[in-house]
Protein backbone atom coordinates (compact mmCIF):
# COMPACT_ATOMS: atom_id res chain seq x y z
CA UNK A 1 0.00 0.00 0.00
CA UNK A 2 1.33 3.71 -0.51
CA UNK A 3 2.76 5.08 2.54
CA UNK A 4 0.43 8.31 2.03
CA UNK A 5 -2.30 6.48 1.83
CA UNK A 6 -1.07 4.56 5.00
CA UNK A 7 -0.49 8.27 6.93
CA UNK A 8 -4.15 9.45 5.37
CA UNK A 9 -5.89 6.49 7.39
CA UNK A 10 -4.32 7.60 10.78
CA UNK A 11 -5.16 11.06 10.17
CA UNK A 12 -8.69 10.80 9.42
CA UNK A 13 -9.40 12.43 13.18
CA UNK A 14 -9.49 16.39 12.18
CA UNK A 15 -9.09 16.95 15.98
CA UNK A 16 -5.81 15.12 16.33
CA UNK A 17 -3.30 17.07 18.59
CA UNK A 18 0.26 16.61 18.53
CA UNK A 19 1.03 13.25 19.92
CA UNK A 20 -1.42 11.60 17.28
CA UNK A 21 0.98 13.45 14.18
CA UNK A 22 4.08 11.47 15.78
CA UNK A 23 2.36 8.41 16.28
CA UNK A 24 1.24 8.44 12.17
CA UNK A 25 4.64 9.77 11.51
CA UNK A 26 5.89 6.83 13.54
CA UNK A 27 3.49 4.50 11.92
CA UNK A 28 4.35 5.54 8.18
CA UNK A 29 8.43 5.00 9.08
CA UNK A 30 7.35 1.36 10.52
CA UNK A 31 5.68 0.63 7.23
CA UNK A 32 8.63 2.03 5.00
CA UNK A 33 11.10 0.22 6.68
CA UNK A 34 9.34 -2.73 7.44
CA UNK A 35 9.84 -3.24 11.06
CA UNK A 36 8.51 -5.24 13.50
CA UNK A 37 6.91 -4.42 16.71
CA UNK A 38 8.40 -7.70 18.18
CA UNK A 39 12.50 -6.24 17.01
CA UNK A 40 14.37 -4.10 18.72
CA UNK A 41 14.91 -0.65 17.99
CA UNK A 42 16.89 0.23 14.90
CA UNK A 43 19.22 3.57 14.66
CA UNK A 44 17.64 6.58 12.95
CA UNK A 45 19.17 7.68 9.29
CA UNK A 46 22.37 9.57 9.70
CA UNK A 47 22.74 13.39 8.53
CA UNK A 48 25.78 15.27 7.85
CA UNK A 49 27.39 17.31 10.60
CA UNK A 50 25.01 20.25 9.51
CA UNK A 51 21.81 18.86 9.63
CA UNK A 52 20.11 19.83 6.35
CA UNK A 53 17.18 17.83 5.33
CA UNK A 54 17.65 16.19 1.93
CA UNK A 55 21.32 14.66 2.39
CA UNK A 56 23.42 18.58 3.08
CA UNK A 57 26.61 18.82 3.87
CA UNK A 58 28.46 15.96 4.97
CA UNK A 59 30.51 12.85 4.40
CA UNK A 60 29.83 10.09 1.25
CA UNK A 61 28.78 11.16 -2.38
CA UNK A 62 25.64 12.99 -1.58
CA UNK A 63 27.01 14.99 1.27
CA UNK A 64 30.27 16.40 -1.43
CA UNK A 65 27.47 17.08 -4.10
CA UNK A 66 25.59 19.25 -1.47
CA UNK A 67 29.10 20.99 -1.07
CA UNK A 68 29.94 21.19 -5.22
CA UNK A 69 26.84 21.43 -7.00
CA UNK A 70 23.32 20.88 -5.10
CA UNK A 71 23.19 22.47 -1.87
CA UNK A 72 19.31 23.18 -0.97
CA UNK A 73 18.82 26.57 0.67
CA UNK A 74 15.69 25.80 2.14
CA UNK A 75 14.16 26.23 6.15
CA UNK A 76 11.36 24.10 7.60
CA UNK A 77 8.81 24.51 10.13
CA UNK A 78 6.52 21.81 10.71
CA UNK A 79 5.42 20.55 13.89
CA UNK A 80 7.80 17.49 13.81
CA UNK A 81 10.82 19.54 12.77
CA UNK A 82 12.09 23.61 12.79
CA UNK A 83 15.56 23.60 10.52
CA UNK A 84 16.80 27.52 9.81
CA UNK A 85 18.80 27.01 7.01
CA UNK A 86 22.44 29.36 7.49
CA UNK A 87 24.69 29.75 4.49
CA UNK A 88 27.24 30.35 6.67
CA UNK A 89 27.35 27.28 8.81
CA UNK A 90 27.08 25.63 5.80
CA UNK A 91 29.94 26.86 3.58
CA UNK A 92 32.42 26.33 6.40
CA UNK A 93 31.72 22.66 6.66
CA UNK A 94 31.96 22.42 3.08
CA UNK A 95 35.47 23.94 3.62
CA UNK A 96 36.47 21.97 6.18
CA UNK A 97 35.76 18.83 4.87
CA UNK A 98 36.47 19.16 1.57
CA UNK A 99 38.07 22.65 0.73
CA UNK A 100 35.22 23.28 -1.25
CA UNK A 101 33.00 26.77 -1.83
CA UNK A 102 29.53 25.42 -2.46
CA UNK A 103 28.36 27.23 -5.42
CA UNK A 104 24.33 27.27 -5.42
CA UNK A 105 24.35 28.85 -9.52
CA UNK A 106 26.62 25.61 -11.02
CA UNK A 107 23.58 23.27 -12.02
CA UNK A 108 21.81 26.58 -13.47
CA UNK A 109 25.45 27.53 -15.47
CA UNK A 110 25.93 24.35 -16.62
CA UNK A 111 22.97 22.88 -18.09
CA UNK A 112 21.09 25.83 -17.82
CA UNK A 113 18.37 25.80 -15.10
CA UNK A 114 14.77 25.72 -16.32
CA UNK A 115 15.94 26.60 -20.16
CA UNK A 116 16.91 22.70 -20.35
CA UNK A 117 13.73 21.24 -22.25
CA UNK A 118 14.41 23.72 -25.13
CA UNK A 119 17.83 23.15 -25.07
CA UNK A 120 18.07 19.21 -25.25
CA UNK A 121 16.31 16.55 -27.09
CA UNK A 122 14.97 13.04 -26.34
CA UNK A 123 13.99 14.04 -22.84
CA UNK A 124 11.21 12.31 -20.30
CA UNK A 125 10.54 14.59 -17.48
CA UNK A 126 8.04 12.48 -14.54
CA UNK A 127 6.66 13.76 -11.54
CA UNK A 128 4.96 12.79 -9.16
CA UNK A 129 2.57 15.17 -7.02
CA UNK A 130 3.11 13.95 -3.97
CA UNK A 131 6.93 13.78 -4.05
CA UNK A 132 7.74 17.23 -2.21
CA UNK A 133 10.73 17.64 -4.73
CA UNK A 134 8.09 18.21 -7.33
CA UNK A 135 7.88 21.61 -7.06
CA UNK A 136 11.42 22.07 -8.81
CA UNK A 137 10.44 19.78 -11.57
CA UNK A 138 9.52 20.04 -14.92
CA UNK A 139 6.09 20.42 -15.69
CA UNK A 140 4.09 20.44 -18.97
CA UNK A 141 2.29 23.50 -18.12
CA UNK A 142 5.16 25.57 -17.99
CA UNK A 143 6.72 24.49 -21.43
CA UNK A 144 3.65 24.01 -23.57
CA UNK A 145 5.48 24.77 -27.39
CA UNK A 146 8.83 22.21 -26.18
CA UNK A 147 8.66 19.51 -29.14
CA UNK A 148 11.25 17.57 -29.02
CA UNK A 149 10.95 16.19 -24.96
CA UNK A 150 8.26 14.59 -23.57
CA UNK A 151 6.25 14.94 -19.74
CA UNK A 152 4.42 13.06 -17.27
CA UNK A 153 2.75 14.42 -14.28
CA UNK A 154 1.46 11.23 -11.69
CA UNK A 155 -1.29 12.97 -9.26
CA UNK A 156 -0.48 9.95 -7.05
CA UNK A 157 3.12 9.07 -8.01
CA UNK A 158 5.69 9.64 -5.08
CA UNK A 159 9.80 9.73 -5.06
CA UNK A 160 10.75 8.69 -9.06
CA UNK A 161 7.68 5.79 -8.24
CA UNK A 162 7.50 5.29 -11.59
CA UNK A 163 11.20 4.70 -12.38
CA UNK A 164 10.66 1.34 -9.24
CA UNK A 165 9.75 -1.66 -10.27
CA UNK A 166 6.08 -2.23 -11.21
CA UNK A 167 3.83 -3.26 -8.03
CA UNK A 168 -0.06 -4.69 -8.24
CA UNK A 169 -0.57 -1.54 -5.56
CA UNK A 170 0.72 1.01 -8.43
CA UNK A 171 -2.16 3.87 -9.06
CA UNK A 172 -2.89 3.67 -12.75
CA UNK A 173 -1.13 7.19 -13.63
CA UNK A 174 2.11 6.08 -12.50
CA UNK A 175 1.35 3.06 -14.59
CA UNK A 176 0.52 4.79 -17.42
CA UNK A 177 3.50 7.31 -17.29
CA UNK A 178 5.79 4.12 -17.25
CA UNK A 179 3.79 3.29 -20.33
CA UNK A 180 4.83 6.48 -21.85
CA UNK A 181 8.35 6.66 -21.12
CA UNK A 182 8.72 3.24 -22.69
CA UNK A 183 7.16 4.16 -25.61
CA UNK A 184 9.09 7.30 -25.81
CA UNK A 185 11.99 6.11 -25.78
CA UNK A 186 11.56 3.63 -28.23
CA UNK A 187 10.79 6.06 -30.48
CA UNK A 188 13.99 7.35 -30.05
CA UNK A 189 15.35 4.39 -30.50
CA UNK A 190 13.15 3.91 -33.89
CA UNK A 191 12.19 0.71 -32.42
CA UNK A 192 8.07 -0.74 -31.82
CA UNK A 193 7.77 -1.24 -28.19
CA UNK A 194 6.79 -5.08 -28.93
CA UNK A 195 9.43 -6.03 -30.55
CA UNK A 196 11.52 -4.39 -27.92
CA UNK A 197 10.29 -6.27 -25.31
CA UNK A 198 10.24 -9.44 -27.69
CA UNK A 199 13.66 -8.83 -28.51
CA UNK A 200 14.99 -8.56 -24.66
CA UNK A 201 12.93 -11.83 -23.77
CA UNK A 202 15.22 -13.67 -27.03
CA UNK A 203 18.44 -11.74 -25.31
CA UNK A 204 18.06 -13.09 -21.88
CA UNK A 205 17.18 -16.68 -23.64
CA UNK A 206 19.88 -16.58 -24.91
CA UNK A 207 22.31 -15.99 -21.99
CA UNK A 208 20.51 -18.74 -19.69
CA UNK A 209 21.57 -21.20 -22.97
CA UNK A 210 25.34 -19.44 -23.23
CA UNK A 211 25.41 -19.79 -19.32
CA UNK A 212 23.79 -23.28 -19.66
CA UNK A 213 26.49 -24.51 -22.07
CA UNK A 214 29.46 -23.17 -20.23
CA UNK A 215 28.23 -24.92 -17.15
CA UNK A 216 28.47 -28.29 -19.27
CA UNK A 217 31.59 -27.54 -20.62
CA UNK A 218 33.21 -26.73 -17.13
CA UNK A 219 31.52 -30.51 -16.29
CA UNK A 220 33.21 -31.72 -18.79
CA UNK A 221 36.37 -30.54 -18.35
CA UNK A 222 35.93 -31.69 -14.74
CA UNK A 223 35.23 -35.03 -15.73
Amino acid sequence: AMVCDAFADDDDDDDDDDDDLVRAAADVTKKFFGYDDDASCFAALGEGPGGVPGDGPGLGTWGYQSCTETLHQFSADTKIRTYRFNMTDQRAICEDLYGRTPNTTTLTDTYGGYDIPYVVSNVFFSNGLLDPWHGGGFLPDFFPDVKNNSFCVMPNGAHHLDLREPNPDDPPDVTACRAAEEAAIASWLGVDVGEAEKSTRVSQQQGAISETQQQQQQQAIKS
